[in-house]
């Protein structure tokens, strides 16, 4: 047999015959044209008392395409009280339905409903057959109970089905609860269906608490209750007994082991609707939804050579669950392998378990290159592949498939933890907005898009934040008191060096005679004018070696920031070459968008004029040649000023000679004295250690205040960045949770969270500890006590939001100038025990330490924690409940590599949740898990090897008799362990 199984179908099993009363025999054939044209494909002729109506119609050849089932209408004589009216008022009158099986010899049926015990009004007994009056038969009512145990106890037994109206006429809502409250209840607890159109009503006995209150779930049917010819039967009827739109809709096959069905499967297979449940999914997804799968062999292909395999095999599939089922290495993977291949599978070729390079695909394809197979989507495409064809990776995937090999590798394999975490990200890509996926194929994708464009931006901001921790460093090292003490010292030093310059003795001025000066007044003149040029040149000396010194770094300046430009223009270069593919798809221009100019002359220009001045000056200076042999440099002149003036002093009185000596000695003490003094800008004089004395007492802590605060803005615009990208994963975090939320109930046997936060680098302590130096006094000092202090000061911090981190950071680098350990919290210094100050700023407040991390967890565990099960389970969990996808999805025997726990608790109820938004085909050689999911179709493949490798199969629904069969088979002839779902197997 071959058919797509279980399939949603109009059902009308409340339809009148003119045995009913309405209408004559003559009217039969109008009768059966009207049936034909119905939308009912499955219809139950219903006849108070009698299945004269169903006869009839048989007898005329019954109505094409239909599918009939005898149904007898009968009035319960069980006196109940309505739950309206008192006692006094009578009681409420009961129907209840019986569907027969309709394979059954329709004689057979008649005699045993003829041989039902009934009663008249007036309470005299009869036998159902022996009321032959239409007027009489009105008048007799059965006992519900009896009625059924005479139908168990005959040819009838597993039979028929009783069928009782709830909340329509006749139904058992009108009971009494308080009186008649557990006859009520018996009941409902041996009709196999009740009859309600109520959505409320419906929901309920599908319900736990229903479970909770009488036992059982229980499906509610709705028929049109039709007594007229020519009502378009399958609509239902409103209050006012007018057809409405709305049909109820029974998915399975049409016949009576469909309805049996539903006595053990109630949920999720009946639906009163005015469309098709299925079919309106499918047709504004018709290429989401395989049809079927063709197999052949290529024109030429001799069986004999390599054998049969895959000759002129169709197979149609369901659009809901397909459960693949056989012995093992009897076809089961080849086929998922298959439509693997034809649904573009993206990932390796190896991971296929029948079409791999050992087995069927090995030699290169000797056997596989003989093969091809069509696959066929509703939308009326096709696809067809050698099966010697390998995967393409770079065409969009259609069908989601997990083969076995692949999924024991993800679950398995420890150091797959990558692998595994890249299949879950997937899952997680289709929960983002088209417009949040930015034009990228995978979450990864994604990220590195996202982290790369805040890199670039961070980046920038580390070199601001270089800067200041370059200066603050500067500034911390002064807060260290043998800085200051230092200062003082050298302060005390410079006091000393004064206190040590002694003054020349004063000598009397020989001119201060006006006589002596009279004579020697043009020596003087002489000597005077010497002097002062000796004293303009060595000042011209001082200034021009100074701005030799300012020219120098100007030059050096401006030569650096030419270079800075030029590396600018070259990244600018580079950054043009990096986009400019991504604008051509859009048809853009990169030089049409961005251009930069520069004009480099004008600093060229700067530094020649320069140039030139500096080389002027150095010659100027003596320590470069000049072109012209008479020039003399500043050190030339003042060395030949000075031998002048030793020439006249030579000519001068001793009285004179004494005083110029001693005018020269006083000048050079003058001179010693104001280099010992010297001001606040000249580095190593009094004046200049007394102002740094001043500014670390006045001014340095509020400096350092001031540039803190800097860093930590610059460390704050980082995180913002760093949230930017983290912001992904919370967008995906909060989507996921509300599902998990919405399916709470499913998930209670297996809790999944999904962290969204920032956190730790994993290389952290190891790298924060490399920077201090363990055997300097401080927080930090031992290895030991190192990593405590830290695990200490990490344990009070978290890393959620910028406060929670700038806390941190304050943490961390007070304990780098207070010794923790001591109870005093003793001061001390960063640069004693840090290996380089500024680089681990950079690393801290450059947040380098942090992390994205996006991570599942079962409950406490991570993904490294969990057992192979674990992954397992966590893996379906993800792409059966929380997959957006809608492709179909191929899973190749997932539960070998669960636990019992996992596919009971995880497995049969995501799969149930999953084929309710996708197609779903499942490899399984547990049939019971085809049975327990209630697929819709199975297919049993074999591969006869003794019949030159015959591959062959069954198609059907799962309460098909032939399909039981092979369900049965399959398990090595024992019945099923779920007996609660026996009724769907022989015995």
């Amino acid at each position: 047999m071959i058919n797509k199984g279980s399939e949603w179908n109009v059902w009308d099993l409340h339809v009148h015959t003119p045995a009913s009363g309405f209408a004559n025999d003559a009217d039969y054939p109008t009768l059966i044209e009207n049936l034909k044209k119905s939308e009912a494909d499955v219809i139950g002729i219903n006849d108070y008392c009698s299945i004269q109506g169903y006869k009839k119609i048989i007898d005329l050849g019954g109505v094409d395409n239909k599918i009939l089932f005898p149904v007898v209408e009968l009035r319960m004589n069980n006196k109940i009280n309505h739950k309206n009216s008192t006692a006094t008022d009578g009681g409420v009158s009961i129907n209840f339905h019986i569907i027969f099986d309709n394979s059954i010899d329709v004689n057979s049926i008649e005699v045993e409903i003829n041989s039902l015990e009934c009663k008249f009004d007036g309470g005299n007994e009869s036998k159902l057959g022996h009321v032959t009056n239409p007027e009489e038969l009105k008048k007799i009512s059965f006992d519900y109970f009896e009625t059924i145990k005479k139908l168990n106890s005959s040819i009838l037994k597993n039979k028929f089905l009783i069928w009782v109206p709830y909340d329509e006429y006749g139904g058992i809502d009108a009971i009494d609860p308080v009186n008649d409250g557990f006859f009520k209840l018996g009941i409902i607890n041996i009709a196999h269906l009740l009859g309600s159109g109520n959505q409320k009503q419906i929901d309920y006995f599908l319900s736990d608490r229903c479970v909770n209150d009488v036992g059982k779930n229980i499906a509610c049917l709705k028929g049109s209750d039709a007594h007229q010819l020519d009502y378009p039967f399958g609509k239902l009827r409103d209050r006012d007994s007018k057809p409405t739109a709305r049909y109820c809709w029974i998915k399975g096959e049409k016949s009576f082991k469909a309805l049996q069905h539903l006595i053990v499967e109630p949920i999720d297979r009946v639906l009163i609707k005015d469309k098709n449940p299925i079919e309106e999914r499918i047709n504004t997804n018709r290429t989401k939804y395989i049809d079927s799968i063709k197999l052949n062999s290529v024109a030429g292909y001799d069986p004999k050579t390599q054998g049969e395999w895959f000759n002129n095999i169709e197979i149609p599939l369901n659009p809901e669950l397909v459960a693949i089922i056989g012995n093992k290495g009897n076809g089961k993977s080849a086929l998922a392998d298959i439509i693997g291949l034809c649904g573009d599978y993206s990932g390796s070729h190896d991971d296929f378990s029948f079409l791999n390079k050992k087995r069927f695909g090995e030699n290169n394809g000797r056997k596989s290159s003989n093969f091809e197979a069509t696959l066929t989507w509703k939308s009326g495409n096709s696809v067809t592949k050698n099966l010697n064809d390998k995967v393409a990776e770079s065409v969009p995937e259609k069908v989601k498939y997990l083969p076995q090999g692949y999924f024991e590798r993800l679950t398995n394999n420890h150091d797959s933890v990558e692998d595994f975490n890249r299949e879950i990200e997937n899952v997680v890509f289709t929960h983002l907005e088209e417009a949040d996926k930015l034009g990228k194929n995978t979450f990864q994708q994604l990220i590195d898009f996202k982290t790369s464009v805040t890199e670039e931006e961070i980046l920038g901001l580390k070199n601001k934040l270089l800067a200041i921790n370059k200066s603050l460093f500067e500034k911390e090292k002064k807060l260290n008191p043998e800085y200051k003490k230092g200062i003082e010292n050298q302060i005390q030093l410079k006091d000393n060096e004064l206190k040590a310059l002694i003054e020349p003795n004063a000598v009397p001025n020989p001119n201060d005679d006006p006589e002596h000066a009279k004579n020697n007044l043009v020596i003087n003149q002489k000597l005077f004018e010497l002097n002062q040029k000796i004293e303009d040149e060595t000042e011209l000396l001082i200034s021009t070696t100074n701005k030799k010194s300012n020219i120098l770094i100007e030059i050096n300046n401006l030569k650096a920031i030419k270079q800075k430009i030029e590396n600018k223009l070259k990244e600018f270069e580079f950054f043009k070459i990096e986009i400019k593919d991504e604008l051509l798809k859009y048809g853009l221009d990169i030089n049409t968008i961005l251009t930069i100019t520069s004009n480099l002359e004008s600093i060229d220009r700067v530094l020649t004029v320069k140039d030139d001045e500096y080389t002027k000056i150095k010659v100027l200076l003596g320590e470069e040649n000049s072109d012209d042999p008479n020039f003399k440099t500043i050190p030339q002149k003042i060395n030949e000023l000075k031998l002048q003036q030793a020439r006249i002093q030579n000519e001068l009185g001793e009285a004179d000679k004494i005083y110029q000596n001693y005018l020269i000695n006083k000048k050079h003490w003058e001179e010693n004295r104001n280099k010992i003094i010297g001001n606040v800008a000249t580095s190593g004089s009094l004046e200049f250690f007394k102002n740094e004395i001043k500014y670390i007492n006045e001014i340095l802590d509020s400096e350092i205040q001031t540039e803190r605060e800097l860093r930590i803005e610059v460390t704050k615009e980082i995180f913002e960045l760093k949230e930017s990208v983290l912001g992904i994963y919370k967008n995906v975090k909060q989507k996921i949770d509300k599902i998990i939320e919405e399916n709470a109930y499913l998930l209670a046997a297996y809790p999944i969270q999904v962290e969204a936060s920032f956190v730790l680098k994993s290389n952290f302590q190891k790298k924060f500890l490399e920077y201090i130096s363990l055997n300097k006094i401080g927080t930090f000092y031992g290895k030991e006590n190192a990593e405590l202090q830290l695990k200490k000061i990490l344990e009070q911090s978290s890393l959620d939001t910028f406060d929670n981190i700038s806390d941190l950071l304050k943490s961390i680098t007070n304990a780098l100038f207070v010794d923790l350990r001591d109870a005093n919290n003793q001061s001390t210094n960063i640069e004693n025990q840090v290996s380089d100050v500024v680089e681990l700023y950079d690393y801290l407040f450059s947040l380098d330490f942090v992390d994205y991390n996006y991570e599942l967890r079962q409950g406490n565990k991570s993904l490294n924690q969990l057992s192979p099960g674990e992954k397992g389970a966590l893996l379906l969990i993800f792409y059966l409940l929380l997959d957006n996808n809608d492709i179909p999805l191929i899973i190749d025997q997932p539960e070998d590599n669960l636990d019992n726990h996992s596919v009971a608790n995880i497995l049969v109820p995501f799969i149930k949740k999953a084929k309710a938004k996708r197609q779903i085909i499942l490899v399984t050689h547990n049939p019971n898990l085809a049975v327990v999911a209630d697929a819709e179709q199975v297919i049993f493949t074999e591969l006869d090897k003794e019949n030159n490798y015959k591959f062959s199969f069954k198609a059907g629904a799962i309460e098909n008799p032939v399909i039981n069969d092979c369900i049965v088979k399959v398990l090595e002839g024992a019945m099923p362990a779920f007996n609660k779902r026996k009724l769907k197997y022989y015995e």
